[in-house]
C-alpha cells in the first residue's frame, strides 16, 4: 500500500498528498478571543510538560535498531496527523499510562489501513511479509512516544497487519502548513511544531480547519524522524453533523446482505480471507478491501476457483453501523456469474480507443459497462476478467516472469509489501496501463492527477526520475500485449 497524506480507504482509494509548506506564521483560532486565550494557555502548558524527562536515550533492547538524526520528515508529520484526528489534546507520559493506550496503538499505527511509515512498509509488510512481532510493536510505539511499555495485553507474539482496520472511521488529517522552532525556549533536544491542518470525513464534502501545538524531543532510535512526540494540542474539538455519522445507520441488526469482489489473499495464519470490494445490490457502504471469516469449505471453495468474482452474503450486526463495512463472516460464498447477466451496460465506453477491439468485444460480452467516466475502473476490471478467461494454469512461465518483474522493478506503483505478487498485480497492471494510455493519448488532458499522483509515488519511493513512468508504460504495453495474443489463441 502507498503512502498516503489522507488516510481513508473507502469504495476506492483516494490519494491525496500534502501540499507545498507556505510556513504558518498565526494558528491562533479565529473563533473568538476566550477560545485564543484558552489556546495560549494550553501552549504554556505543553511547554512545561516539555520539561518532563522523555525516556528517549538508547534503551539497550533497542540497540540493534536503526540509529536516525533527528529531521522532521514525512514519517513524523503523517504520526501527528494521526494523533491529531483522536486527540485535541495528548501527553505521551498520561496516555501511555492508560489501559486503552496499547489498543489504540495497536489500531491506529499497527493494523490501520493507513501504512504511512517507513518502518512498517519494509520492516513488517515486506521484510516479515506482514507479521509485526510484538518486540516491533513495542519499538515503534516507543518510537512514537520515547517511553517504553511491554505490550502484555497481547494475546498471541504477533499481529497479521494484513488484517487492516479503519481506525479513524474514515476521517482524515491533512497538515497544509507548518513551521519548526522552539529549541532556545524547550531546552536542547526539543523543538515545538505549530501547524494548521484539515480534518474531514472521506464520505462527506465537510472539513473543518485547526491550529495544532506539537512538543518533540530527540529519540535518535525513533523511526519517525529521530523524534517522539511529547504533548498536542488542537484548538477545539471537532464535531461532525449527526447526518455525516450516519453511515449504515439505517441497516436492520441481523438482516442478510451479500457484496461482490475478487479474493486477493487467503492468510495462513487465520480463517481470514481478503477480498477486493467491487459493488453490492443495495447501498450499504464498503471499504476498498473486505477482510471475510470463512469456514474451511468455503476455503476449498475460492482455492478451487482462483481469480472468479465471488458473491459474499453474510449477515448485518449494528457494529458495522457508522462506518464503512470492512470485515465479515460469511454465511455464503458463490461465483458471480449470474450478477453481470441481466444488466444493462452504461451509455458510453471509456475504453473504446484504448483496448484493442476483438479483445474489448469480448470482455463486454460478459461484463457490461459499470462507470464510463473512468478508464481506471474499467481497466482494473479487465484485468479481473483477463486473469479468470486465461486461468491460473494459462499463464506461461515467460508470462509470469514479466509481470513478476514488472511488479518489483516498480514498487512505488505496486507495493513494497507481500501484497506485491503476481496475481494480485495483474488488475493493477491493467488498470495503471489504460489510465496512463488515456493520459498520453489525449496529452495530459486526461488522468492528469492519477499521473502526477504516480510521480510523486516514484519520488517517495522510486529513483524520481520522470522517465520512470514513462519506462513502466512499455513494460506493461508488452505484458498486456502478450496476455491478448494467449486469449486470441483461445
Amino acid at each position: 500500500m502507498h503512502k498516503f497524506r489522507k488516510h481513508f480507504l473507502v469504495m476506492a482509494i483516494t490519494t491525496l498528498c500534502l501540499t507545498g509548506c507556505n510556513f504558518a506564521k498565526d494558528i491562533t483560532p479565529k473563533v473568538g478571543m476566550g477560545q485564543a486565550t484558552e489556546t495560549e494557555a494550553k501552549v504554556e502548558e505543553s511547554k512545561e510538560e516539555a520539561s518532563v524527562e522523555q525516556t528517549t536515550s538508547d534503551v539497550e533492547k533497542y540497540a540493534s535498531e536503526e540509529t536516525y538524526a533527528p529531521e522532521v520528515n514525512e514519517d513524523l508529520l503523517e504520526a501527528i496527523e494521526q494523533i491529531s484526528i483522536s486527540y485535541d489534546e495528548f501527553s505521551a507520559d498520561k496516555e501511555t499510562k492508560k489501559d486503552t493506550w496499547q489498543e489504540y496503538f495497536i489500531d491506529h499505527f499497527i493494523r490501520s489501513d493507513w501504512d504511512g511509515y517507513a518502518y512498517r512498509q519494509q520492516k513488517i509488510e515486506k521484510d516479515n511479509h506482514c507479521i509485526a512481532t510484538k518486540e516491533q510493536i513495542e519499538y515503534v510505539q516507543y518510537s512514537l512516544t520515547g517511553i517504553d511499555i511491554s505490550f502484555d495485553s497481547m494475546k498471541e507474539d504477533s499481529i497479521d497487519v494484513s488484517s487492516t482496520v479503519n481506525a479513524t472511521n474514515n476521517t482524515y488529517c491533512e497538515i497544509k502548513d507548518y513551521e519548526v522552532g522552539g529549541e532556545d525556549i524547550l531546552g536542547e533536544g526539543k523543538i515545538n511544531i505549530t501547524a494548521n491542518i484539515e480534518i474531514g470525513r472521506g464520505n462527506t464534502d465537510e472539513v473543518k480547519t485547526y491550529g495544532i501545538y506539537v512538543v518533540l524531543a530527540e529519540n535518535p532510535k525513533s523511526c519517525f524522524g529521530g523524534y517522539s512526540i511529547v504533548s498536542l494540542f488542537r484548538n477545539g474539538v471537532f464535531e461532525f453533523n449527526e447526518a455525516a455519522t450516519e453511515i449504515n445507520g439505517n441497516v436492520e441488526d441481523g438482516s442478510e446482505h451479500s457484496f461482490y469482489g475478487w479474493c486477493n489473499r487467503i492468510s495462513d495464519e487465520s480463517t481470514y480471507s481478503h477480498f477486493e470490494f467491487d459493488e453490492a445490490d443495495d447501498d450499504i457502504v464498503y471499504a476498498a478491501g473486505v477482510s471475510v471469516d470463512i469456514t474451511s469449505k468455503q476455503r476449498k471453495f475460492i482455492e478451487a476457483n482462483p481469480y472468479e468474482e465471488f458473491k459474499v452474503t453474510y449477515v448485518y450486526t449494528k457494529d458495522m453501523d457508522n462506518h464503512a463495512v470492512e470485515s465479515v463472516k460469511a454465511t455464503n460464498i458463490e461465483i458471480a456469474d449470474d450478477n453481470f447477466k441481466n444488466r444493462k451496460s452504461a451509455e458510453g465506453d471509456p475504453l473504446k480507443g484504448l483496448v484493442a477491439d476483438d479483445i474489448l468485444e469480448k470482455f463486454r460480452a460478459s461484463r457490461p459497462v459499470k462507470k464510463p467516466d473512468s478508464v481506471e475502473y474499467e481497466a482494473r476490471a479487465l484485468g479481473h476478467w483477463v486473469q479468470e478467461t486465461i486461468g491460473k494454469d494459462g499463464f506461461s512461465e515467460e508470462l509470469r516472469e514479466k509481470g513478476t518483474d514488472i511488479g518489483n522493478g516498480y514498487e512505488f506503483c505496486f507495493g513494497t509489501d507481500v501484497g506485491n505478487n503476481f496475481d494480485n498485480n495483474v488488475p493493477r497492471m491493467y488498470e495503471v496501463y489504460f489510465t496512463l494510455k488515456d493520459y498520453y493519448n489525449s496529452d495530459g488532458k486526461n488522468n492528469k492527477e492519477y499521473y502526477d499522483d504516480l510521480i510523486e509515488d516514484n519520488e517517495d519511493l522510486g529513483n524520481g526520475d520522470p522517465k520512470k513512468i514513462d519506462q513502466m508504460y512499455s513494460d506493461l504495453q508488452e505484458f498486456i500485449s502478450m496476455c491478448n495474443n494467449v486469449i486470441r489463441e483461445r
